[in-house]
């Protein structure tokens, strides 16, 4: 990234100037909470700059036509969101989302081997798409992309297990949770406390609640890509907070 500026312009967080005067944002939480797991620092760090140059290059104006078939839903929650709105104010360069459930949201992004790059309003424009059809479109692309979903576990809790990305992105997958009601007591009840973590158990089972509960706290504090401790009912075919 030749001719580019960094600033530090807020806790953990750097701004990246290029040459022609676009910026980026590069948030470094996950960055760190990898470092101090890990005895590769350097290695960590490389991770994160690879990432940042793909960044660069998928944003670019020529970054090249989209591929619909690499379209996939991630689950953030709202502190994301809110960091995300720091990439720019115009309403086009903003990240495709739309709200879930509680401090949920479903956002939008272009997987690829290098990792993934969040979908702009732009870029959805472009394609000509409104959320009912991303949201079918990005749900067949990750059934494409994972490998079949495992369940692990002997119960009240289990978890759901795929590629170690894509986790919680199984929340959405309605037909897997048709699949998994009858395993529990009462109705499901889920949390997806990190990327790669989707943990679920009855409304009837109190034990498989508090070890839910419990379990779900643990791994939001340690995790690297956290995303919340919310606990989720499914109800009608859809989740709600549950209480």
């Amino acid at each position: 990234m030749t001719g580019s500026t960094v600033r530090i312009t807020g806790t953990r967080e750097v701004t990246i100037k290029l040459p022609d005067g676009s910026e980026l944002k590069q948030f470094l939480d996950n960055a760190w909470t990898d470092a101090r797991e890990s005895s590769n620092r350097v290695e960590v760090c490389e991770k994160y700059l690879t990432a940042l140059k793909q960044s660069q290059k998928d944003f670019s104006e020529n970054a090249g036509p989209l591929d619909t078939n690499a379209i996939v839903a991630v689950v953030r929650d709202d502190q994301f969101l809110n960091q995300l709105e720091k990439y720019g104010t115009q309403k086009t360069n903003r990240v495709v989302e739309e709200p879930l459930v509680a401090d949920l949201h479903v956002a939008y992004g272009r997987d690829s081997q290098r990792g993934m790059a969040y979908l702009t309003e732009g870029e959805r424009a472009r394609l000509g798409l409104d959320f009912p059809e991303l949201r079918k479109l990005a749900i067949v692309n990750l059934h494409r992309i994972l490998d079949a979903p495992r369940r692990v576990g002997d119960g009240p809790v289990y978890m759901i297990v795929a590629d170690g990305t894509y986790e919680s992105s199984l929340l959405l997958a309605d037909k897997l949770w048709e699949s998994q009601a009858p395993l529990v007591k009462g109705e499901l009840v889920a949390a997806v406390p990190a990327r790669d973590v989707l943990m679920f158990t009855g409304s009837g089972s109190p034990d498989g609640l508090k070890e839910l509960r419990e379990s779900a706290s643990r791994v939001y504090k340690d995790a690297s890509h956290a995303i919340s401790r919310t606990l989720l009912v499914r109800r009608n075919g859809r989740w709600e907070r549950f209480e």
